[in-house]
């Protein structure tokens, strides 16, 4: 294989090749089997973005090309210069000076990926989470007051204009993560898949991650946690149907 290939012409064994390139773990392209018997290669467009210009400046120059990293692989948030890289569709680098709970948050999510065994399933979550906090942000400020507040403080202290329906993904990324850290908790996940109806623990632990009291009502169509709840309880539904359903009573056998 070609891995094998690279290990031998390297001298470096493949554990440590694997932790400076993911492809090799196979995490990049899952969905699309290799042979194993033949040299391929595997084509996917990468949606790129810009690493720190700080960063860049001090390695290549004013007038050096622009680098560019892979999302999901490298921090959201450049911690030496305190700035806000995002994903490939955000075009701003934020000073990350004075929102300091953003750079902690940072590494926190890189615990969680750390620690979860998967880091593609983990880093997927994170975006359910980041997707979910998104959505959260169009609730009244009256029905989610400590959240509204601080995605909005977050706002005017990074200097950020809010344009359309959702604020900018930095405000929210302290509480993606601390959604993230739910979603991929194993045991809540399986008490979600497995309860029958009772939702109302997690709906208060979700409240809790992000600071409020309590969850507010929504209707179920517009509630995105409801969603979440919804999908993955599909995924359990017969072992959920078998896990509580009574046992078949065994054969009776007559002389």
């Amino acid at each position: 294989m070609a891995a094998d290939r690279l290990e031998a012409y390297t001298g470096i064994p493949r554990a440590r090749l694997a932790r400076t390139l993911p492809a090799l773990r196979g995490e990049l392209y899952r969905d699309q089997a290799l042979p194993s018997n033949r040299s391929a290669l595997a084509f996917r467009v990468a949606h790129s973005r810009s690493a720190c210009r700080h960063c860049q400046l001090a390695a290549s120059g004013p007038d050096g090309p622009d680098a560019l990293v892979l999302p999901g692989w490298t921090p959201l948030a450049c911690r030496r210069h305190r700035r806000w890289l995002g994903l490939a569709d955000e075009a701003g680098q934020y000073d990350l000076s004075p929102a300091r709970d953003i750079l902690a948050a940072g590494r926190r999510l890189d615990g969680i990926l750390a620690r979860s065994g998967d880091r593609f399933w983990a880093y997927s979550e994170f975006l359910t989470a980041w997707n979910i906090v998104q959505d959260l942000t169009g609730c009244e400020s009256k029905r989610m007051p400590i959240f509204s507040q601080r995605w909005r403080d977050r706002t005017a202290t990074l200097g950020i204009t809010k344009t359309g329906k959702r604020p900018p993904r930095v405000t929210t990324f302290p509480e993606a993560v601390a959604l993230a850290a739910v979603l991929t908790d194993l045991e809540w996940r399986r008490d979600v898949a497995l309860a029958l109806i009772d939702d109302r623990p997690f709906y208060q632990r979700i409240a809790e991650s992000i600071g409020e009291q309590s969850y507010p009502r929504w209707f179920i169509a517009h509630d995105p946690v409801r969603y979440w709840i919804c999908y993955h309880r599909a995924r359990f539904e017969q072992l959920r149907y078998w896990s509580w359903s009574k046992p078949t009573p065994p054969a009776q056998h007559f002389k």
